[in-house]
Parts: structure tokens; sequence; C-alpha cells
């Protein structure tokens, strides 16, 4: 390959005609003149120069517009590929991390439906047929379900929803404004976070661990519950929290859990959900009040940025929950919804 002239030589070649120009004499300047611009020949060249520009304008758009579409041909392949790629991962019989996490991610992200896949330790784990026990459990980790771009509603279906994903282990998951759901039986699952999302299915036999559901919406069922070991739903509205030890829940004080229950006729609202007026200070007074973090200048930190600070389980300032009410009155008024009322119910 030839080498590039420098550029001290092109601007002194520059000089150097600026300079002849500047003391050519008049009489051979207007000859030139008359010559380069105003002679038919001149003319002529002009217009063959146009031309020529005007053809390597088009070849340039359409050599842009052949390589545009060749990229996004590209793109498409590779994209498919990987699509294959994953699916591959996902549906091999494998136990331990093997990145079904980031397949799952990616698939999810792509759009590709995942309705109903069956992800447990039966189908791809170490089953045990004659005790019907998970030897060694597949474990799914660093999934994320986040809204898909372009979407302008409050929160988006999961592509992936009532997933089997019994007797497996999940590891670092993060719903963001998403509603998924799953058969979550003997699931045992850390580091588990929903963030102004939805989270339902069947947990009978799970155990959740340090993770948080803020914000969101927990649909347990009586009967289905999980064991919570250190696990903060702020925030989190939630039907059934029976037989689990409600010392290792946490929340922050000026965003409690809301206890809803359900009524079979009359007064409803969107998803047949009502606060309870009467269980809810008596099972918060149950869970671990802290104080809710402070951002450095001292102000207290946003809720949908609490998802990224030290969790209470590390770190809390403990308050009652009668404190908690007294230093934070809205966040425990139900005055805006409408409640039956109803008997109270014997203490718990």
């Amino acid at each position: 390959m030839s080498e590039m002239v420098p550029f001290g030589v092109v601007a002194l070649l520059l000089v150097c005609a600026f300079v002849c120009l500047r003391f050519l004499p008049d009489k051979f300047a207007r000859r030139a003149t008359d010559f380069c611009v105003h002679s038919e020949q001149a003319k002529i060249l002009a217009a063959v120069s146009g031309a020529i520009a005007f053809v390597v304008v088009i070849a340039t758009a359409y050599q842009i517009w052949t390589d545009l579409r060749d990229r996004a041909t590209e793109r498409e392949i590779r994209r498919d590929e990987s699509i294959a790629r994953a699916w591959d991962r996902l549906l091999r019989p494998a136990v331990g991390n093997t990145g079904k996490g980031e397949a799952l991610t990616l698939l999810h992200k792509q759009g590709s439906r995942l309705v109903g896949i069956d992800l447990s330790c039966q189908t791809y784990g170490s089953w045990d047929n004659e005790s019907a026990k998970c030897r060694k459990r597949p474990i799914i980790a660093g999934v994320t379900f986040a809204l898909h771009e372009g979407r302008s509603d409050y929160m988006n279906v999961a592509a992936m929803t009532d997933a089997d994903l019994k007797h497996t282990e999940l590891q670092g998951w993060k719903i963001d404004k998403m509603a998924f759901s799953a058969d979550f039986r003997n699931v045992v699952a850390t580091d588990f976070t929903v963030v102004f999302g939805q989270l339902s299915g069947n947990f009978e036999g799970a155990t959740i661990s340090y993770s948080s559901i803020l914000g969101s919406t927990l649909v347990i069922r009586p009967g289905e519950h999980p064991k919570m070991n250190k696990v903060n739903i702020s925030g989190t509205r939630y039907g059934y929290l029976a037989d689990t030890p409600f010392e290792e829940i946490f929340y922050w004080a000026d965003w409690p859990p809301v206890r809803y229950v359900k009524f079979s006729p009359g007064l409803k609202d969107a998803s047949g959900l009502t606060p309870d007026p009467y269980y809810g200070m008596q099972v918060l007074s149950k869970l671990t009040a802290c104080a809710p973090p402070k951002e450095n200048d001292g102000k207290v930190m946003p809720q949908n940025l609490r998802h990224l600070v030290t969790p209470p389980w590390r770190s809390c300032d403990r308050m009652s929950a009668e404190a908690s009410q007294r230093r934070y009155p809205d966040a425990y008024a139900i005055s805006h919804r409408t409640v039956r009322k109803l008997p109270k119910p014997p203490p718990i």
C-alpha cells in the first residue's frame, strides 16, 4: 500500500499555488479567466463534470443502501443463530449452572414465547424415579425479565408464563415491571428480585432467601406458601403469609406491605382484592420494620431506586410498626379505598 502524502507537503503546495496566483500578471489572469469560465469549452466541461458528479452520487447512495441491506440481513442471521443456540442450551439436559439463565434472558428479550415451558428437575436435572426426589437440581441463574422497549403499558406479561420450575435452584433473578407465574414447588430461590411486578404460582415447599419483592403483588394461596428467609416485601400487596417466620420478613417503615382479602360478591377493585382493615397492623407488628434508606444528602431515597441499596437484612435501623405508623401516617392509610365493614377476626 502506497504511503499517504504528508499533510505538511500538501499545505506547502497550496501555499505555493496561492503565491503564484497572487503575483500572476493581470493580462495572463484575464486570459485564464476567459478560457476557464467564459469559453464554450469550459461550459461543456462544467456540464460533463456535473453529470459525472450526479452519477457518482447515485452510485454512492446505491452502495450505501446495499451495505445497509446486507448488514440488516447479517444481523437477522446472527439473531436467528443466537436464538437457536439459546434454545439448544436451554433444552439441553444438564445439572448445575449451564447458562440456562442467560438463554432465558435472551429468548425473552427477543420475544420468544416460553409459555408452559418445563425446566423442572424431573425433566432436566438428576431425578430419582424410585424415591421421586431430585438428587441434583438444575441451576437457572442470572435471569432478567424487564419491560419490553416501546411498550407504554405499566406492566407487561413475561414471555415465560406458567412455567414448570419444580425442584430447581433460581439464583440472581430480576423481574422488573413484569407479571410472572410459574410452578415454584420445592424451588430454592436466592437473590430473587421483583420490582413493581407480580409474582404468582404454587410455592408449596419452596424457599425464598435473601430476596426483595418491592411494590409488587405477591399471589400466595393457602396451603401453597413458601418459607421466607430474609425477604424484603416493602410496598407489596399480599394475601397470605401464614406459617412463615415473620421475623425473617422485612419492610421499610415508610413503605409497608398491605394485606389484601378477596370478597366473593360485592366490592372489588380491578384485581378482585381489597385492603383488609384489621389484619394489616397485626401482621406488620410481627414483621421487621426498618428506617427508610437515605441518599448522601440525607433525603429519603425514592422508592423506585431502593432495589439498588443495601437490603435491610444486612443493615437495619429497626422501628416498631406503631412508631412507623406515627412517623409515616400517609403510608399506612387505606382511606383511598372504600372497605366493607367486616367483623373483627380473633387475635393471631
